[in-house]
């Protein structure tokens, strides 16, 4: 067991997860979700993200926090309609198993964090993060709830179409693989303001990404 080690602890929670349906359906969807995104983004985990109490709760730590915004974007796509509330915390966990999975450890950093998750439930909102620097999480959590919620009304077309383009930058391959029009691909692109949004998150990414690196981890 490694001791007192400062981490990124990341708990995420289904939003509304008391109105699914098909908990068995869902259940095999939110796996699978998981382990895409783990293979995808395994360098950014320092513990894998997994189920961590019941079906509702996940649980990570990150090498790199600075890539979180791409990894819950990724995460609700594979589980939508349902969609996650995340919390990321750096703190102290005293016991962190060398092999294993994150059920098995714990830490202050865990408790801050389910304090923290009762209060992003309460606030409505999908992120909550404490680092140490109050200025940055304030800065970091506003971009990432207002992003938030000018997406959250996207249509699942929508939301698909926008994923495409941000991975081809091409309309045209986007209508192609849609098997729909380019004229009919930049109306949905325009209707929700997808360049400007794109323009965000590449800024929020950046700005992380430096903002966090000049905050490395104990």
């Amino acid at each position: 067991m490694v001791k007192n080690s400062s981490k990124y602890v990341l708990l995420s929670d289904i939003v509304g997860s008391r109105k699914i349906k098909d908990r068995k359906g869902f259940e095999t969807k939110l796996t699978k979700t998981l382990q895409q995104v783990q293979e995808r983004y395994a360098g950014i985990f320092e513990m894998p993200i997994q189920v961590w109490k019941g079906l509702d709760e996940t649980a990570a730590m990150l090498n790199e926090p600075w890539h979180l915004y791409k990894v819950m974007d990724a995460i609700d796509a594979g589980i939508a309609p349902e969609r996650m509330r995340f919390v990321l915390v750096k703190g102290v966990v005293d016991v962190l198993p060398k092999q294993g999975t994150i059920a098995e450890a714990d830490g202050a950093a865990f408790h801050t964090a389910a304090a923290e998750m009762l209060l992003l439930k309460k606030s409505g909102l999908k992120f909550s993060c404490q680092t140490g620097n109050k200025a940055f999480d304030t800065a970091w959590q506003a971009q990432v709830n207002l992003l938030w919620l000018v997406k959250q009304d996207w249509t699942e077309r929508q939301r698909s179409l926008y994923r495409l383009y941000g991975e081809t930058g091409l309309q045209e391959e986007v209508a192609k693989r849609l098997n729909i029009s380019q004229q009919n691909v930049s109306k949905t692109l325009k209707s929700i303001a997808a360049t400007q949004v794109q323009t965000l998150e590449k800024g929020l990414a950046e700005w992380t990404e430096t903002s966090l690196k000049n905050n490395v981890l104990d």
